[in-house]
């Protein structure tokens, strides 16, 4: 692949991995971007090398549901992904295990083609909970919002919190959200579309 003369505009999706199930499978882009400004070195023999977790991916993209809508809640709190993994048993129950796959199965159905499934896709049973010790708040946060019929998640490794809806459920997850966060500065609260266009680059 040709570097391009002259700078280029990279627009980049904001993406939230997991989605309740899909540990480490499952992702969305979401509409909320970094923009980058990127220029080739002044030589033939750049290489990019991508090394560890990711290396190999095997993927494919779907098309989410033009229905779905994401709700994000970011907390003033930090969790470094590395300690969020840490706290992962090396082994799970297999019926855990099983639970999950089926679910995840079903969440592809439910952002694709059936949104009211949402709620009872992203019901996990392989991460979250076990991560709870070190981001209570906001695993307090997903179980409140799940007892209340949201289907909400933790983000990635967290500790930010997705709430997926249908467009005319947003009313119903943003008086939920503010009865339950409102009013603090802990959290800060984005409501946002699926990003369909993916990774941008255009030349400046």
């Amino acid at each position: 692949m040709g570097f391009v003369d002259g700078p280029v505009e990279v627009t980049v999706p904001a993406t939230s991995a997991n989605l309740g199930p899909g540990y480490d499978a499952l992702g969305l882009a979401l509409a909320l971007h970094d923009v980058l400004e990127v220029r080739a070195l002044a030589s033939d023999d750049g290489v990019v090398d991508v090394e560890g977790e990711g290396a190999g991916p095997r993927a494919a993209r779907l098309d989410v549901h033009p229905d779905v809508r994401a709700t994000v809640l970011v907390p003033s709190a930090r969790l470094a992904t590395s300690r969020a993994r840490g706290v992962l048993p090396t082994y799970v129950p297999h019926a855990d295990a099983a639970f999950n796959a089926g679910r995840a199965a079903l969440l592809v159905e439910a952002l694709t083609r059936r949104p009211d499934l949402l709620l009872d896709a992203t019901d996990d049973r392989l991460h979250q909970a076990y991560r709870a010790d070190v981001m209570p708040s906001s695993f307090e946060l997903v179980q409140a919002l799940r007892a209340r019929g949201l289907a909400a998640t933790v983000s990635g490794a967290g500790p930010t919190v997705l709430v997926l809806s249908a467009a005319d459920g947003l009313g119903e997850v943003a008086r939920v959200a503010d009865a339950l966060v409102g009013g603090t500065a802990d959290w800060v609260v984005h409501r946002l579309d699926v990003d369909t266009r993916g990774v941008v680059a255009e030349r400046l």
